[in-house]
């Protein structure tokens, strides 16, 4: 069996997921001669040289991808992905004949692939203030440096009641150029009422990684009080 080619298309498609994995779908290619060929199998694992799957893969479940020449073939696997993790695949291929038992080749080299589905770190030293004069609520936080590289976006949530319900208030693109402690301001439209919110902070990965994203971030707690200070009562001159 000639060797293994690299992987011509890597397709991440979205399968059904479960409490454990998501099902992903790579189309893998190879060239042979195809000379008396019953099929192939494609063995893949997470450990490289250690194979703890196989797939049959008779000559009519091969697929079609344009620009393939006559003695290149491809498959697309599936294969159960673990959420909220980086795993690496190890995949190698073999060729059999129509032989009872079949004659089997010697496995190709290895080709790997790599998702990374890993959750980003929760949001840290979330605080707020809230300035009456502007309507402006003004936010700090820090975030594990590490990670920001792999960051897309913040997105700012806020709730009337503490730890449910909470809904976007608007998400906050990462920019390389700033540095923690980050921040950001929005301007709300409040009336005259006191009232109290609570806000929490998430972190988004990149679409990429099926935006996968953060817990929530630490609680804060704001009072939004547009109400002009009462007026003086039992107001009255006293004269002695």
């Amino acid at each position: 069996m000639k060797k293994l080619i690299a992987v011509l298309v890597v397709a991440l498609l979205l399968g059904v997921s479960s409490a454990f994995a998501v099902d992903k779908e790579i189309t893998i290619a190879w060239d042979h001669d195809g000379v008396d060929l019953a099929g192939f199998k494609i063995y893949y694992g997470t450990e490289t040289a250690t194979y703890t799957q196989e797939v049959d893969v008779l000559m009519a479940s091969l697929c079609s991808i344009y620009g393939l020449t006559p003695e290149e073939f491809c498959y697309k696997l599936t294969m159960p992905v673990p959420e909220e993790a980086v795993t690496t695949f190890y995949i190698a291929a073999t060729a059999y004949d129509g032989e009872t038992p079949p004659n089997e080749s010697a496995k190709s080299e290895e080709v790997t692939i790599v998702y990374d589905f890993e959750l980003p770190p929760t949001v840290t030293d979330l605080a707020a203030s809230f300035d009456k004069t502007t309507s402006t609520l003004s936010f700090t936080w820090t975030y594990e440096t590490a990670w920001l590289p792999k960051i897309e976006k913040w997105s700012l949530w806020e709730s009337e009641t503490s730890g449910s319900a909470f809904t976007k208030v608007v998400d906050i693109p990462y920019d390389s150029e700033s540095s923690p402690p980050y921040t950001t301001s929005v301007v709300i439209d409040v009336n005259q009422e006191d009232v109290t919110k609570y806000y929490v902070l998430v972190a988004h990965r990149g679409a990429e990684n099926n935006s996968a994203f953060s817990e929530n971030s630490n609680e804060v707690e704001v009072r939004i009080d547009k109400m002009p200070p009462k007026s003086p009562f039992e107001f009255k001159i006293k004269i002695r």
